[in-house]
């Protein structure tokens, strides 16, 4: 019988209220059946995935800040490589290139600090001490504009 008739016959025998012969039987459940062999070769691939992962975890942990640390390195030396090549085209031994690189940084960075460090530290105190009269001011704000009693001291 072709699938046609088939599904005619079932729509025709729910029209007059009878159950056609092909739902009269109860159907079985669908069940999945794995290989046996398949089934455990993923059984082990996730456990070996989740021991790596475990292994992984563990190193990171342990070695993160080290690793932290060769990868500022690794780009303070990627930073000075251009200065550091230009003082070896120009004859210096590539140690002491390195070295008076190092050291120009270090007195920038000293430099920088002391230029702005003052005016760094000026700004956070003022900021600070407007932080009250700006929560005042925001508090007032949303009492007048969404009508609440908000109370800034």
């Amino acid at each position: 019988m072709d699938e046609g008739s088939t599904t005619a016959a079932a729509q025709a025998a729910s029209r007059s209220g009878e159950v056609a012969e092909d739902q009269a039987a109860p159907r079985r459940p669908l069940t999945v059946q794995f290989e046996p062999r398949a089934f455990r070769n993923a059984v082990v691939w996730v456990f070996v995935i989740f021991v790596g992962y475990r292994i992984a975890s563990w190193i990171w942990d342990s070695t993160g800040g080290f690793i932290f640390v060769l990868l500022l390195a690794w780009l303070l030396s990627i930073a000075m490589e251009p200065a550091v090549a230009w003082l070896a085209n120009h004859g210096w031994r590539r140690g002491l290139g390195t070295g008076v690189v190092l050291l120009g940084i270090f007195a920038a960075s000293v430099a920088f600090v002391a230029i702005f460090g003052s005016l760094f530290a000026t700004q956070t105190a003022e900021l600070v001490k407007s932080v009250p009269d700006l929560l005042a001011r925001v508090a007032g704000w949303a009492n007048e504009r969404f009508g609440t009693t908000f109370d800034p001291t």
